[in-house]
């Protein structure tokens, strides 16, 4: 995964409460950066241990794990959690005297210990629905892991991803919807995180 900037760019004069009609008052001129994710893995068949940090030591770091983004009413990092199913982890860093940070985002999927083991030689897509159904009248958001062909030529899920992200998805063709392998068209749900 790609590390952000460290460095808070300057800016001017953010505000982040609205005051129309009035002078605005709080007035930001620096951003945080982004919050680091530290976990030894972003797939696994058990319970993946979390932690957090920030450049900033007292910058207090906020989370979420159901694809909204954080405020300041969010979950607040106090120590290593674990994520116990698969889920979408937002974070970000906020401080009294800076603008909140962008959101940093990564996809955890929690899947069966036999999953792990499967290798292909064709690249690989990992998809978890949540337990949502896949319908051919709606999309259905999805977490997303991509496995490319490695050296030997082969994809194999217990390597880190190539790819994390959202996918949207939609059962596709009316005469092969009773079938049980169904044809699916996927479309990315406007952004993905490397």
């Amino acid at each position: 995964m790609a590390k952000s900037s460290r460095e808070s760019p300057r800016l001017p004069d953010l505000s982040l409460k609205p005051s129309p009609g009035a002078p605005n008052t709080t007035v930001f001129t620096q951003t945080l950066s982004r919050p680091d994710i530290n976990a030894g893995t972003r797939l696994s068949d058990a319970p993946i241990a979390v932690t957090l940090e920030h450049p900033v030591s007292d910058a207090v770091l906020r989370y979420t794990l159901d694809g909204s983004i954080p405020s300041e009413r969010s979950t607040r990092f106090e120590g290593s959690f674990s994520i116990e199913d698969s889920a979408q982890l937002n974070v970000r860093a906020f401080h009294p005297d800076m603008a909140p940070s962008p959101v940093q985002t990564e996809i955890f999927l929690i899947t069966d210990a036999d999953v792990m083991e499967f290798n292909s030689d064709v690249p690989v897509i990992l998809l978890d629905t949540e337990g949502a159904r896949i319908s051919a009248t709606s999309r259905t958001q999805a977490l997303m892991h991509v496995f490319d062909r490695g050296e030997d030529g082969r994809a194999r899920i217990s390597s880190e991803s190539d790819f994390q992200g959202l996918a949207s998805l939609k059962v596709r063709g009316s005469s092969t919807e009773g079938r049980p392998k169904k044809a699916y068209l996927h479309g990315d749900s406007g952004y993905f995180w490397q």
